[in-house]
């Protein structure tokens, strides 16, 4: 947490808040938690890598129709 607040500043709250909302309703096995705050993109997911980061992109916020979608 202390990394990310000190590389992202006032970003690091909702980069944390997103983070642990996508750990919720991520698919069992997807994402891997880190002990130090964050997770990891299983092996068997990394061609979801894009939908994943899709949700801390904050150009695209949720305006899908200005946007390709990540399958």
């Amino acid at each position: 947490a202390a990394r990310l607040t000190a590389h992202y500043g006032d970003m690091a709250g909702p980069l944390r808040r997103e983070a642990a909302a996508l750990m919720e309703i991520a698919p069992e096995g997807a994402l891997i938690p880190l002990p130090q705050g964050g997770f990891e993109v299983a092996p068997a997911w990394k061609t979801h890598a894009r939908l994943i980061a899709s949700a801390f992109d904050a150009y695209l916020g949720h305006r899908i129709e200005r946007h390709s979608a990540a399958l």
